[in-house]
């Protein structure tokens, strides 16, 4: 298959960025009016155009629609490999705050999405108090909600949402995080962050820092860590309820049912992986001053705690290194889920990891086949996770298992989001490519 390269820097700035792959070649299907640079030899830039404001998720349904959401509240779907002409499915403007990382977070589709499936669950920051203030009472609570899309016009109504929980009013405009996935257990995944207040991270009794897990229907999955069959068979006679109100129990001693993982600061996005037969998935945590980090969650990890704030990757928060201040603070601790893979800031402090995607096995070369990628928001770089055995907790700084290889990076890219998608090779064969959006250049995917 012969895929055209661009060469040179286009006038025109593209939204719609993508992965390609036939016959072994790859191809990066990216345009910018600024600098770009492929860093591994396979690749090479082609173009693709698409038009979507301020996007912050994608999804692909089995058909290979294209559903985006955008930061204002408006729901975009797109038909297959028709991506630049995206149709408003549904446009929530209404209810949302969208001040700083606040707004429409995530959307996913049922697995089964069609006449008898025809839902949509999106997170987005509601305006519950009429106000999108930075307060703990009057503040907006990021709220998931189901919608009834129509699978023939792709028009979702208004009317048809089924609110399915709510997290505590936010006391600021930033850690939401907010992604939505279903595994193939047929549960729904949400990650949630500490909404600016560290300790609630380890705070059982409220929806911060945790990942919660719901059925499809809304109910508590029973191997939830604090489900009623759960504690059932515990001695330690815990008592646990539905949070999914106003995010809190009421009661410090008092669990919320909702939660299947704790510990977490900001988890922007989370992948979960399409070549294992049980839900796994990598959690993608954007962290404070010295880390960011790739844990794994899924099935088996049910009651995981992940440390923050206590822990910050491979460390106590905010250290780098076991012995500088005379204490031992990146030793294992057996407390806390240690990270997959961790990495340091750049020289001024910085870095942000955000979208993260699992490529499909048995369509690209067998040296990417099944290997996670994820995105930095302030390095503007994409990475392909490449294992080396090298983890040590006693260097200075401490070693990751895995390092991140650089694959592309360009100015201003400010990567949101990605996914695989399906992408019509030049020689008429099915194919599939990664698409990632970025909110530079205009604010557009």
């Amino acid at each position: 298959m012969m895929i055209q390269s661009t060469k040179t820097k286009p006038l025109l700035s593209v939204q719609l960025l993508l992965l390609v792959v036939g016959l072994g070649l790859l191809s990066v299907n990216i345009s910018f009016c600024n600098a770009e640079k492929i860093l591994l030899p396979d690749f090479e830039l082609t173009t693709e155009v698409g038009k979507y404001g301020n996007p912050t998720d994608i999804m692909f349904l089995k058909n290979g629609a294209m559903l985006a959401a955008n930061k204002n509240g408006i729901v975009t779907v797109s038909q297959p490999n028709d991506y630049d002409n995206p149709q408003v499915a549904l446009d929530i403007q209404a209810l949302v705050c969208e001040n700083g990382e606040r707004g429409l977070l995530s959307i996913t589709a049922h697995p089964d999405y069609g006449v008898d499936n025809p839902y949509i669950w999106i997170m987005y920051s509601f305006n519950i108090n009429g106000i999108c203030t930075e307060d703990i009472v009057t503040g907006p609570v990021n709220r998931l909600s189901r919608f009834t899309m129509d699978p023939t016009t792709y028009i979702a109504a208004l009317d048809s949402e089924v609110v399915y929980m709510n997290t505590p009013a936010l006391p600021v405009d930033h850690h939401n995080a907010g992604d939505v996935e279903i595994g193939k257990d047929y549960n729904i995944y949400i990650t949630i962050g500490d909404g600016g207040e560290s300790p609630t991270a380890q705070d059982p009794s409220n929806l911060w820092g945790v990942i919660v897990r719901l059925t499809l229907d809304n109910e508590i999955p029973p191997t939830n860590p604090y489900s009623t069959e759960s504690l059932s068979l515990s001695a330690n006679n815990q008592q646990s309820t539905r949070c999914n109100d106003n995010g809190i129990s009421g009661d410090p001693t008092v669990f919320c049912q909702e939660i299947f993982a704790m510990g977490l600061r900001n988890p922007f996005r989370f992948a979960m992986n399409p070549n294992v037969n049980e839900t796994q998935f990598y959690v993608n945590d954007v962290g404070a001053s010295t880390w960011e980090e790739v844990s794994i969650g899924g099935t088996g990890y049910e009651g995981a705690n992940y440390g923050w704030p206590e822990r910050e990757g491979p460390c106590r928060h905010g250290r780098t290194c076991n012995g500088v201040d005379g204490n031992n603070n990146c030793v294992l601790d057996d407390a806390y889920n240690e990270p997959v893979h961790f990495y340091g800031h750049n020289a001024i402090g910085d870095g942000a990891i955000t979208a993260g995607a699992f490529v499909p096995a048995g369509y690209w070369p067998l040296q990417y086949d099944g290997s996670y990628m994820y995105a930095d928001f302030v390095f503007g770089q994409i990475f392909l996770m490449s294992y080396t055995g090298g983890l040590d907790h006693d260097a200075c700084p401490a070693k990751s298992n895995y390092e991140g290889i650089p694959l592309i990076e360009f100015e201003g890219g400010d990567i949101s989001s990605m996914a695989f998608g399906p992408h019509a090779n030049d020689n008429g064969d099915d194919g599939i490519a990664l698409y990632f959006m970025t909110r530079g250049f205009g604010g557009r995917l």
